[in-house]
């Protein structure tokens, strides 16, 4: 049975679970206020929440502070804006600001003609920007907010994006630079994408071979990622925890194998299958002996993962933007299955009301285990 639980109820295990002396004590195991911070993020709030940040400090030698106020409030505890305090349009009033909004036809339009104000009215006057986006033609607006991918030009694009062998490689290292060219340079992504690797898919594979000669043995596999699957074969790379019997048997006999494709690229994954498995029968009829651990016939590496899965593999960073950046695949995959609150449970974070229902919580009892 699996258990929902709200941010108060969250709260108080913790509350019941960790003493001040506690938090004293764990906060005590870091060299600096900074490594407990990145560290233990979910204790550090705690003791932030309990006033107990001067006493930590007294630990690292530092003098006290202030956390009466939020270091983003004034002294009447408003929060600041964020950003520049003055512009050149900070002076104008709404109306002006709506006059001149007004002279562009469509969002899109208005973006690119004038990027400094549309995102002042966006972020300073949002009152405003709801009222104007009302007569304006609504188009996707270009990017994201800051103006990140807009400013730069398609040679620098084309040439960060070739750096890498397939789509799938650089849509991982630059998941927001990928999502801008696919939606706002679909000319430039045509033709980047005539320059990469060819990949399978979910319904298409490659097979081949890795023989080591001299030993007579080989190990047999489909894939629909050739590059990717060639360096967790050959290199420590991983996508789990257990490591390739190729790369382990290229380091405990200090030999390179030969790699071999046995169908012609990618092809339909049942084909693939069949061949696999076929491929494999007549190298163990000549007399080799295989490295595979699983029978062929199956679709090799897959991207579906378990709810717990995503879980472990979101344990592995420091806090919640960490784990965007550095995973947006498994990161996205959290989101569209409704675990974001179990994620943010674990960094420490409040619960969250997300657009999209959380069916897949992980249970309460998931969530405790080893989540000290």
């Amino acid at each position: 049975m699996k258990l929902l639980i709200t941010e108060n109820q969250r709260n108080l295990i913790l509350e019941l679970k960790y003493s001040n002396d506690d938090l004293l004590k764990i906060a005590g195991q870091y060299k600096t206020i900074n490594d407990f911070r990145t560290g233990n993020l979910s204790k550090f709030s705690l003791a932030l929440k309990r006033g107990l940040m001067n006493d930590v400090r007294e630990l690292y030698g530092l003098e006290p502070y202030d956390y009466k106020f939020d270091h983003r409030r004034e002294k009447d505890g408003n929060y600041k804006k964020k950003g520049p305090q003055t512009s050149e349009f900070s002076n104008l009033t709404d109306e002006q600001l709506k006059q001149e909004a007004l002279k562009f036809k469509t969002t899109q339009e208005f973006w690119e003609q004038n990027p400094e104000l549309y995102s002042y009215i966006y972020q300073y006057r949002n009152h405003l920007w709801n009222e104007i986006s009302k007569h304006l033609i609504k188009l996707s607006r270009p990017q994201s907010k800051s103006g990140k991918y807009i400013v730069l030009t398609d040679i620098q694009v084309r040439r960060q994006a070739l750096q890498y062998k397939n789509k799938q490689d650089f849509r991982d290292a630059h998941s927001g630079l990928y999502q801008h060219i696919i939606k706002y340079r679909k000319d430039l992504w045509k033709e980047i994408e005539k320059n990469f690797n060819p990949l399978g898919n979910r319904v298409s594979r490659m097979v081949y071979a890795y023989e080591f000669p001299n030993h007579k043995v080989a190990y047999i596999g489909l894939t629909d990622n050739e590059d990717r699957r060639h360096r967790e074969h050959t290199t420590d790379e991983s996508r789990s925890r257990r490591l390739s019997s190729v790369y382990l048997f290229m380091q405990k006999n200090n030999v390179r194998p030969v790699k071999k494709v046995i169908s012609s690229g990618y092809i339909d994954w049942e084909d693939a299958a069949i061949l696999e498995k076929k491929t494999m029968l007549q190298y163990e009829k000549s007399g080799w002996k295989l490295l595979n651990i699983r029978e062929g016939g199956g679709l090799g590496a897959t991207r579906q993962f378990s709810d717990k899965q995503i879980i472990d593999i979101a344990k592995q960073y420091n806090d919640r933007d960490e784990f965007r950046t550095k995973n947006p695949s498994k990161y996205s995959s959290a989101l569209k299955r409704g675990l974001m609150n179990s994620i943010r449970y674990i960094y420490g974070e409040p619960s969250y009301e997300y657009s999209t229902p959380e069916p897949n919580q992980m249970s309460l009892v998931e969530l405790l285990k080893d989540n000290k």
